[in-house]
């Protein structure tokens, strides 16, 4: 299963930033030669905007219902990949949230077989070594530290682009992109 989770979560965030955005044509005029004076032009391009599509600074391209220029993908986030985006911020706080399930549940294990808890003091128990026989993978200290910091990891990226799809789904209810909410809040 967490093997699944990632190779959803790689696919959709290569998809992402391979995909392109879905960029106006250079030099790119309307059908109909008076729907032009419905339409901004784009100096830069040299070209008239599509409705809903904005000029890239980053990527120095007018880009097709475009919702921002996303740095972790380093590409534009538009027509053509905005759902393999979405997807991605969706599927990583899912797999992290399983993640840590599993590192909870490890460290868990883990420390109950070493230690019994008793109503007034911890005790450790010295006889679990003798009856368990030994593990495939030993869990000292060291492992315990590194599911610790994992956990964190887990739990700060559950946490963040969680919070970053949250935003991005309320964009998306409204059927507006980020840049068209931030014209209408200016």
């Amino acid at each position: 299963v967490l093997l699944n989770w990632t190779v959803m979560i790689l696919y959709n965030y290569f998809s992402a930033m391979f995909v392109g955005p879905g960029y106006v044509p250079l030099g790119w005029t309307p059908e109909k030669s008076q729907d032009c004076m419905y339409l901004q032009y784009c100096k830069v391009c040299q070209s008239y905007k599509a409705p809903r599509s904005h000029h890239c600074r980053k990527c120095n391209r007018c880009v097709m219902k475009m919702d921002h220029h996303c740095p972790w993908i380093n590409n534009c986030c538009g027509y053509q990949n905005h759902a393999s985006f979405t997807l991605f911020l969706l599927l990583a706080p899912l797999g992290c949230i399983h993640a840590s399930f599993i590192f909870v549940m490890t460290m868990y294990t883990q420390l109950y077989n070493r230690i019994s808890f008793g109503w007034s003091s911890v005790k450790i128990d010295m006889s679990a070594a003798k009856r368990d026989p030994r593990p495939i993978i030993p869990f000292g200290l060291s492992a315990f530290a590194a599911s610790l910091f994992a956990l964190g990891l887990a739990l700060g990226t559950t946490i963040a682009v969680g919070m970053l799809f949250i935003i991005q789904m309320k964009v998306i209810l409204t059927n507006k992109t980020s840049i068209e909410s931030w014209i209408e809040e200016k």
